[in-house]
């Protein structure tokens, strides 16, 4: 059971989550998730998790893409409740519509800091191939997994293979010990004084 400034919202239990933290804003790709809960709503043993939002916002997607009741909705938490919902997780989505009409970021220039955020969880992250994103992980596929046109049998590839998923774990923990915000707040603090 999880609490958020909305309302309690509780997951039922033995299940694995697939998450996405984060706006429900154009271009956040939060089409694609309800089209692949959609998909893998035969499955009884997923549920999708969507953490973000105003209760506008989530009436206003219930109502665009009328999701099937494998997909929850907790609304806008606070970021230091975000660790606790990313480690109940299995698989963590950064999927993004990079053809949505006035999306809310620009895609060429934009780093997201969900990368960061998913990557300390040390959960396998499953993304939109991104510039951004490929020039912070070096276009290293062991890393993260790339969106590809075979988006459930991506997803049911991580979810079901614990060896895949356990590689995926200790490499993302691994990585994400360069990305801290300290070691950010240094890398800047070196640019501005050695000019």
């Amino acid at each position: 059971k999880f609490s958020n400034t909305n309302q309690p919202v509780t997951l039922p239990p033995n299940k694995k989550i697939i998450t996405y933290v984060g706006s429900l804003k154009k271009g956040k790709g939060i089409g694609k998730i309800i089209k692949l809960s959609k998909k893998l709503f035969y499955r009884d043993d997923i549920i999708f998790h969507l953490v973000g939002g105003s209760k506008r916002e989530i009436r206003i997607i219930k109502k665009k893409y009328n999701p099937s009741s494998n997909v929850f909705f907790s609304g806008f938490v606070s970021g230091s409740e975000i660790p606790k919902y990313l480690a109940c997780s299995d698989l963590l989505l950064l999927l993004y519509d990079t053809n949505e009409k006035k999306s809310v970021m620009d895609f060429e220039t934009t780093s997201p800091i969900k990368l960061f955020e998913y990557m300390s969880s040390g959960k396998p992250i499953l993304a939109t191939r991104l510039p951004t994103i490929e020039k912070i992980v070096d276009f290293n596929e062991d890393i993260l997994i790339y969106e590809g046109q075979d988006l459930i049998n991506q997803t049911i590839k991580i979810i079901d293979n614990l060896e895949y998923y356990q590689q995926h774990t200790t490499k993302m923990r691994e990585m994400s010990k360069s990305f801290t915000y300290k070691k950010r707040v240094d890398k800047i603090i070196s640019t501005l004084f050695n000019k």
